[in-house]
């Protein structure tokens, strides 16, 4: 995630490479998570309450805040303001050796094949603040039998409601709702619990992540 938000570029598990411009808020909670590495150290304090005001939608007050800074954390700042998000890349891709064992240990890789319930993948097709490439990742180590169903929909985004969305794209994401709204009612009842029954209806989709 820290190098798509630095480089633009999300890695599929077969190798390739999506392209897509991340959002900037992003790349701004990078900064936020570890200002001391990003702005002066008299900053510091001054900088992660001035981006937490931006983040809740007072830029206002976020920029009075920047006001108190010195010289070179009101640049950085302005940076942020401005959306320059391709200046923050360097910081970002050095953030990901530093912390590479942290990162190691949030991330789901490996820890999946733990699982004992079913599962179910659902992805905005437009997300620009987790690439859709994630759920390639997730359910590639998901055990086959516990995987419900797996959709990369263009009727969401990353907490939207999704734009250009055709009737397959609805009928598709209807789909994915019913099986997992039977997993959650049959789950528990026998060993063939994940198994939809009559009636649900099953749509072939071009999102669908086969």
């Amino acid at each position: 995630m820290l190098r798509f938000f630095a480089t633009g570029e999300a890695l599929r598990p077969d190798g390739s490479v999506d392209h897509l411009k991340p959002h900037e808020y992003g790349p701004l909670i990078v900064v936020n998570d570890e200002p001391q590495d990003f702005f002066p150290s008299q900053d510091v304090t001054a900088a992660r309450d001035a981006i937490r005001l931006l983040l809740a939608g007072k830029g206002k007050a976020s920029e009075q805040i920047t006001k108190t800074m010195t010289a070179g954390g009101q640049e950085v700042m302005q940076r942020i303001y401005h959306k320059q998000r391709d200046s923050f890349a360097p910081g970002i891709l050095a953030e990901i050796d530093k912390r590479r064992e942290q990162l190691a240990a949030a991330s789901p890789a490996g820890h999946l094949r733990f699982l004992t319930m079913p599962v179910a993948l659902l992805q905005g097709a437009d997300d620009s603040v987790v690439p859709p490439t994630e759920l390639l990742w997730l359910k590639r180590d998901i055990p086959p039998n516990l995987l419900l169903d797996a959709l990369v929909s263009k009727a969401i985004t990353h907490v939207e409601v999704g734009g250009r969305v055709t009737l397959r794209d609805r009928l598709a994401l209807v789909h994915w709702m019913a099986v997992l709204i039977h997993a959650a009612r049959r789950t528990g009842d026998n060993r063939r619990a994940f198994e939809p029954t009559a009636g649900v209806w099953f749509a072939p989709s071009t999102a669908r992540v086969n």
